[in-house]
């Protein structure tokens, strides 16, 4: 049954990235059970490696991701952003467009990340050969284990990692916040004692739940807190759940890989009559190879040996050059496309004021500088705007100092290159 089940596709790759490692687990669906087929642990080069010699090499995965620090909101914070009319607001000199946002299916909530740590993450699966069909935050994941109570007027979940703490506050059944930072017990004892109870008027009640690790258990954090914790255990893995979730959604997998993997098993079903003339005519060809390969005398066998060295060589010469033909235009590339925006940066500047540093980051760029008066930063602000050169000139901070004991005026400001 599982063979059959097999070759209908009848299966789900998924993968957990964390800080400690990487996990990847194959569940097949039998009827209506899942079961865990295979299971792998080591680098992402390494689960992919694991993925080849199982034939799936074409499936896509299921990503649970734990390793990019998160925000949480509700879904009612997340639109009060969208609606702003300032949308960098939300955290100081980064708008809403350079935020990656994954919404939850399960939970009232949405969780944020950085858009370019994401797509970073993203094309490091990929450059590894994994096909990623979806990602979900582990944080997700276990929430959705959680025992929640819609009478409770106040629940929170604490889950360890050798890294971090994450804290999930439920208000009725109904998510409130998630907040995770690194591994301190006096910050969770602040956390808990102190920003929650300020923030969020739960009642005296509340309960307290630890999920079961191998780090904490719940007497230390009671004692540490001084607040009754229970223990909770997560009977399944999160990574089962995140098949259960795409079987619910139905989601489509690679058609192709599939049909070349049930091409492969028909194709081995209708060879294996014929395993033993082929075996019996490969003998006989290595034997004749041999034979005509013992005729060639040990000079010619040196000279073809400098031969293939002689390619070999070659080879790694012309991939030497072309490497640096690559770098050198793109060197000529960068150095093209900033040279008119460091040239306006400067010819802009006002008299008295002067930069001390200069930042860019693909098409952004920071400025700090100084200037003998508040005046001509805003000047100097102005001319920016105007060019056609920069797009999103934003003033970040000004602050009244000294240079060699004269009164001067500090700023940072950034701006993009207008594309």
């Amino acid at each position: 049954m599982n063979y059959l089940n097999l070759c209908l596709g009848n299966f789900w790759w998924t993968i957990e990235i964390s800080t400690s490692g990487t996990r990847l687990i194959r569940w097949l669906k039998n009827g209506k059970s899942i079961e865990k087929l295979d299971y792998f642990e080591g680098t992402l080069e390494e689960c992919f490696q694991y993925l080849i010699l199982h034939g799936s090499s074409l499936d896509g995965v299921l990503v649970a991701e734990d390793s990019i620090p998160y925000r949480f909101l509700s879904l009612e914070e997340y639109h009060q952003i969208q609606s702003s009319p300032n949308e960098a607001n939300f955290l100081p000199g980064i708008s809403v467009s350079e935020l990656q946002v994954i919404e939850s299916l399960s939970e009232n909530a949405v969780a944020i990340c950085g858009k370019r740590r994401y797509d970073d993450l993203m094309n490091e699966i990929k450059q590894q050969g994994f096909i990623p069909i979806s990602v979900v935050p582990a944080a997700f994941l276990y929430a959705s284990y959680f025992p929640l109570d819609k009478k409770e007027n106040g629940q929170i979940f604490i889950r360890v990692t050798k890294t971090f703490f994450e804290i999930w506050v439920f208000n009725n059944g109904a998510f409130l916040s998630c907040h995770r930072f690194l591994e301190d017990a006096n910050r969770l004892d602040v956390f808990l004692n102190q920003f929650y109870t300020n923030r969020y008027p739960l009642s005296n009640d509340y309960s307290i739940s630890l999920i079961e690790n191998e780090i904490l258990d719940a007497t230390t954090v009671s004692a540490k807190i001084n607040k009754k914790v229970n223990s909770i255990s997560l009977q399944e893995d999160i990574l089962k759940r995140l098949a259960e979730d795409a079987w619910m959604q139905k989601m489509e997998k690679s058609s192709m890989g599939r049909l070349r993997e049930i091409d492969w098993f028909r194709k081995i079903l209708k060879s294996f009559g014929l395993f033993s003339l082929a075996s019996l005519a490969l003998v006989v060809i290595l034997w004749l190879l041999m034979n005509v390969y013992s005729f060639y005398t040990q000079k010619d066998k040196l000279e073809l040996e400098k031969k293939i060295e002689a390619r070999k060589e070659m080879a790694l010469i012309t991939q030497k050059l072309e490497k640096d033909r690559i770098q050198l235009e793109s060197l000529l590339m960068q150095r093209t496309r900033h040279s008119s925006s460091l040239t306006e940066l400067v010819s802009t500047l006002p008299d008295n004021m002067w930069l001390s540093q200069i930042e860019i980051q693909g098409n952004r760029i920071s400025i700090q500088g100084y200037a003998s008066q508040e005046e001509e930063v805003s000047l100097y602000l102005s001319r920016l705007e105007k060019s056609s050169i920069f797009t999103r000139v934003r003033l970040k901070t000004t602050e009244k100092t000294s240079w060699k004991k004269k009164a001067v005026v500090r700023f940072d400001l950034v701006a993009e290159e207008a594309l």
